[in-house]
């Protein structure tokens, strides 16, 4: 947040890491030039109003031509503004919290002088906290409003939190082939903070037709998703759909859970180039 008037900073009430509620001073800066300001408004605001009292008795009786009367209520309508100009900018020489939140970032001290849209702190929001998701274009039609996503930081233990998706993209990243999500989190009271990385689950369901293969395997050719069977000692490759990950694993359908799959460098591959299988870890059915 930055400051809405220029002046010497004369306290500040509030640190890194200090929370505040919305409304709270966290700082005031020197009033005095801002109420001379109002004085000079209200001087000219009395003179205005007196100015028009005075053209209005006059032209009741045709003394004053009507354009003088104009200028006299336009005076008088600039002088109001000029005032409640001034009154707000009394008003911004006490610097609140925009929102109740902490206190992430302080850039001031007293006796500093700041000019308007001088950063002054840094102020976060930290018991409901926006959670943003870049989803494969594949689980558009699983993940989108209403879904619950179970949350929990990555080097926390404790329960997972649910957040509900209440944002989503209506484009396809074309560079990613991925969209936008966002969910809400209630994080008061647990380890989440802003620009915490964590990680997030959405449950789609079972299905007796997945294979859990490592990630790596995975490769893609025109926008689909292939893997490269070892059939008869050949490169075989073969589309597949992923329906879900797991750690470092794809959950992927089109695969039988006897096939052997080339995991690495398996892009390279010709159809039909000669491959020498090595099983090392078998592959396992799975949910997806």
């Amino acid at each position: 947040m930055g400051a809405r008037v220029e002046g010497a900073i004369t306290s500040v009430n509030v640190d890194l890491g200090d929370h505040v509620r919305a409304g709270a001073a966290l700082a005031h800066i020197a009033p005095e030039d801002f109420r001379a300001r109002i004085a000079q408004a209200d001087a000219d605001l009395a003179q205005a109003r007196s100015d028009v009292a005075r053209s209005e008795a006059l032209a009741a009786h045709e003394f004053v031509a009507a354009q003088a009367l104009e200028q006299a209520r336009t005076r008088l309508a600039t002088a109001q503004a000029a005032r409640a100009l001034a009154a707000r900018q009394m008003r911004d020489t006490v610097v609140r919290a925009p929102f109740s939140g902490a206190i992430a970032a302080r850039y001031i001290a007293r006796g500093a002088y700041v000019k308007t849209g001088s950063p002054l702190f840094d102020v976060v929001e930290v018991d409901t906290l926006r959670l943003v998701l870049q989803v494969p274009e594949r689980f558009a039609h699983e993940i989108g409003m209403g879904a619950v996503l179970s949350v929990r930081p990555e080097a926390a233990i404790e329960a997972a939190i649910e957040a509900p998706v209440n944002r989503v993209s209506p484009i396809i990243n074309p560079v990613t082939r991925t969209y936008r999500v966002e969910a809400r989190v209630e994080a008061a009271g647990t380890a989440l903070r802003p620009g915490m990385f964590v990680t997030g689950i959405v449950h789609l369901g079972t299905t007796n037709t997945a294979v859990r293969i490592p990630r790596a395997a995975v490769y893609t050719v025109l926008g689909r998703d292939r893997v490269t069977r070892i059939v008869n000692g050949a490169a075989a490759p073969v589309d597949i759909e992923i329906i879900g990950e797991a750690g470092d694993d794809a959950i992927v359908e089109g695969l039988s859970p006897d096939d052997m799959i080339v995991t690495r460098g398996a892009s390279s591959l010709a159809p039909g180039t000669p491959v020498q299988a090595e099983e090392t870890t078998p592959n396992a059915r799975g949910p997806g």
